[in-house]
């Protein structure tokens, strides 16, 4: 199921457009750590990634709101997806709950060159152990359901990874896989 957003007025997307993508902007140019996450994930630097990502869960995530027992995974859907689409023309065809393969895949996108690619598929645990063994369930899942298959298969784009993230209160961990 894709959900698409639109503004609901011009008052609204100037606020946006201002505020919101400001931010974005600033986050990415001013200490980089995006686009050093953004590296690390695509490199499979795992360890990496993983602190990087669990230092903006610390800087921008209150323990309140990520706190919602309905769908936690939705929410941090969200920050992953806000993280990414900073990143602007660097990534095409930035995806989240798109049709891919035998199911949906979370989140997926290719580089601005269509020369890599990535599938994400988030998870959520209790604690540091049920997170590595959800973070290996998740490329597996991208396997098992060919999340991958159109940018192997079809794209030929040559190099395309699988990326499993699991959050458990303000941190994460993180598994890769390259593909092909």
């Amino acid at each position: 199921m894709t959900t698409e957003l639109k503004i609901p007025n011009l008052e609204i997307k100037k606020c946006f457009d201002e505020s919101i993508q400001a931010s974005f902007m600033e986050a990415l140019t001013t200490d980089n750590k995006n686009l050093e996450m953004l590296k690390a994930l695509s490199d499979g630097d795992n360890e990496k990634a993983r602190a990087l990502i669990s230092e903006r869960l610390r800087s921008f995530i209150s323990i309140r709101v990520y706190a919602s027992k309905s769908s936690p995974e939705n929410f941090y859907e969200g920050f992953m997806t806000g993280i990414l689409s900073s990143f602007g023309s660097r990534l095409s065809e930035l995806k989240v709950e798109h049709e891919a393969g035998l199911g949906f895949a979370d989140i997926r996108f290719k580089d601005e060159s269509n020369n890599s690619a990535m599938v994400i598929e988030l998870k959520i645990a209790k604690d540091a152990e049920q997170a590595e063994i959800q973070a290996n369930k998740a490329i597996e899942q991208i396997e098992s359901k060919e999340y991958a298959w159109q940018f192997i298969k079809k794209e030929k784009i040559p190099c395309v990874s699988a990326v499993g993230i699991v959050f458990y209160d303000k941190n994460c961990m993180v598994a890769s896989k390259r593909l092909n």
